[in-house]
């Protein structure tokens, strides 16, 4: 969902590359064939999630010119949780800027920022109130249940238990088809055996037990090896239910690549970092995709924000690293960094032939602090050439430890030394935060630059590696969902 003109004019921007990109594969495919290195297969499936992708953006830009043109005037929700959109497109059809609510509501227009970005996941049914009371919207209060969706309502409160939201079922885990499918009276009950049976085999769980309407619990066929940091706040429930997501996402890849696992042991930092670097000597999120795939690791990228940032597992004796951004997340220097910290937990404990390592930027527990610590080190090092600790002293320094003169340091050390500015940036916001106890990531993110979307990216970079013609339908539906915007 778009949700402000930056993102309007981000979004407008990757479906005309979307569309250059398809025209150029179409030009290619009826001027010499599909590409010899390339199976028909897996040249015909990297065309058609290009397409998907254009059309969900396609869809998002027109609710957002819709909104914005005055085009509704009436917004429907048929459910609590889509109120927290409902909110959102109802602002923008408004004319109202997220910095024009702050002031109503007496916020910062960050606070506001923050909250959209999340949909309002953190924020309570009060707020919310006074949020719709700011943006002067009436809400008609009518509750009713066709008989239909009966059968959905039990499956869904079901697997509202173990702490997936209806929005979060809808979006990742039901395939294509049953979403689209509209439910009567003679078919619902077989929708919802057929959905029950496909998100029972995501978790573990059997049909009869999800339409039972008994407590379910989850727990991770790895549970035994998963270690990960709970975010303060974060309901553990939900922290389990997309893990064992992941994992079986994990799961399912290897038998689509021709890898094995690392071997030996990780290149220093700065050899890492020359072959990784663009004509301009700063590091590329594509080059060190491929440096990484080229070692024999799956980069699997989600676009759904919370519960953690990365996670690293093994399976088969294959590494899998998922990066797991908001899809509106423009900032390719933390793919970069997230990308080699969890490298790092790769080349890890090679005694093993499946592990779990999932994790938060957040407060932690049940996790190795020594290794984290050295995985921080070691995506800092390679990003910023091995002098990551030089670099982060010089800024100090040429601040004089004063906060406020940050921003200018980081340019001037960032140019004296030839590094990523967006990279030392964030070093430098880890290091005001541990260090000092200051928080300076709003400074750091706005000193990162433009580039191209990383998740588009790491996803494009997915695609031209694995070979979907080797998975299941039901293998490739919950893969092909998971790659999806939002």
């Amino acid at each position: 969902m778009i949700k402000n003109e930056r993102q309007y004019k981000v979004s407008k921007k990757r479906a005309e590359k979307f569309r250059i990109s398809l025209l150029e594969l179409d030009e290619q495919a009826a001027t010499n064939g599909c590409p010899k290195n390339i199976h028909p297969k897996i040249f015909k499936a990297q065309r058609d999630s290009l397409y998907t992708l254009q059309q969900e953006l396609i869809v998002q830009l027109k609710e957002y010119e819709m909104l914005k043109n005055g085009e509704v005037q009436l917004l429907h929700g048929a459910t609590l949780q889509e109120l927290p959109k409902q909110l959102i497109r109802a602002r923008i059809a408004l004319g109202m800027t997220q910095k024009e609510l702050a002031i109503r509501l007496g916020k910062k227009e960050q606070q506001i920022q923050r909250w959209e970005d999340s949909e309002y996941e953190s924020v309570s049914f009060k707020k919310l109130a006074l949020i719709k009371d700011a943006l002067g919207l009436r809400i008609s209060e009518s509750i009713f249940l066709p008989a239909p969706e009966q059968a959905k309502a039990i499956l869904f409160n079901s697997l509202s238990q173990i702490g997936l939201s209806t929005d979060f079922i809808k979006r990742r885990l039901l395939p294509i088809e049953l979403k689209n499918q509209e439910l009567s009276e003679e078919n619902s009950v077989q929708w919802a055996q057929e959905a029950a049976e496909f998100i029972g085999w995501i978790f573990n769980l059997s049909a009869d037990a999800l339409l039972g309407g008994k407590p379910l619990l989850i727990s991770s066929n790895s549970s035994n090896e998963v270690r990960y940091k709970l975010p303060e706040g974060r309901k553990e429930d939900f922290v389990n239910a997309f893990t064992v997501y992941a994992s079986k996402l994990a799961s399912i890849l290897p038998p689509i690549v021709s890898r094995a696992r690392p071997v030996g042991s990780l290149e220093p930092p700065e050899v890492i970092y020359n072959k990784i670097c663009n004509d301009d000597g700063v590091p590329c999120l594509k080059k060190a995709l491929e440096y990484v795939w080229g070692l024999g690791v799956i980069v699997l990228p989600l676009g759904d924000g919370g519960v953690f940032h990365g996670a690293c597992f093994r399976k088969f004796g294959i590494n899998i690293i998922v990066l797991k951004q908001k899809h509106t997340s423009p900032y390719e220097s933390k793919w970069l960094f997230d990308l080699f910290h969890e490298l790092y937990h790769a080349y890890q404990h090679p005694e093993l032939d499946s592990f779990a390592y999932v994790e938060n930027i957040d407060n932690c527990s049940h996790i190795n602090r020594e290794e984290e610590e050295a995985a921080n080190r070691f995506a800092a090092e390679v990003c910023l050439n091995g002098k990551s600790n030089i670099l982060v002293k010089a800024c100090f320094k040429e601040a004089s430890n004063e906060i406020q003169f940050l921003k200018n340091a980081v340019q001037s050390v960032a140019k004296k030394f030839n590094v990523s500015q967006g990279l030392l940036a964030l070093q430098v916001a880890y290091a005001a935060k541990t260090k000092y106890g200051k928080k300076w990531w709003g400074a750091a993110f706005n000193l990162q630059g433009e580039t191209d979307h990383p998740l588009d990216t790491t996803r494009l970079v997915f695609l031209s590696k694995v070979d979907l013609s080797k998975l299941s339908n039901k293998e490739r539906s919950i893969l092909e969902r998971a790659l999806e915007d939002e």
